[in-house]
C-alpha cells in the first residue's frame, strides 16, 4: 500500500489494488509526480489515517492525545461585563 504524508502525518492510505478499479495498476490510476510523493509500505503495516510517521524507525504510531484537564477543575470563564470592559479598553486604545 502507499501512504501520503503531510508533515509526517498520514493523510491518505492508498491500496496497491483498488476494488473500485480492479486490474488497474496504481501507476495507471495516479500520475507519476503524485506517486513520487508517496511512501510504499507492506500491506500488513499497522497504520491509520492521522497517525504519525517516524522516518528514523520507519514506523507509524497513534497521534499524541491532547492533555486533559484534571477531573473536577472548571475552565475560567469571564463574565459579560468583563468581556465588555476588555473590548472597550481595546477600542479606547485605538481611538
Amino acid at each position: 500500500m502507499y501512504i501520503l504524508l503531510d508533515e509526517n502525518r498520514v493523510r491518505e492510505i492508498i491500496p496497491d489494488i483498488d476494488p473500485v478499479f480492479p486490474g488497474v495498476p496504481i501507476g495507471d490510476r495516479y500520475p507519476a509526480k503524485f506517486l513520487a510523493r508517496l511512501l510504499h509500505v507492506s500491506d500488513d503495516t499497522q497504520v491509520e489515517q492521522n497517525w504519525v510517521y517516524d522516518a528514523e524507525t520507519g514506523t507509524f504510531s497513534e497521534p499524541p492525545q491532547p492533555e486533559q484537564p484534571e477531573p473536577g477543575t472548571e475552565p475560567e470563564y469571564l463574565s459579560t461585563d468583563e468581556l465588555d470592559a476588555a473590548y472597550q479598553e481595546g477600542v479606547d486604545s485605538i481611538g
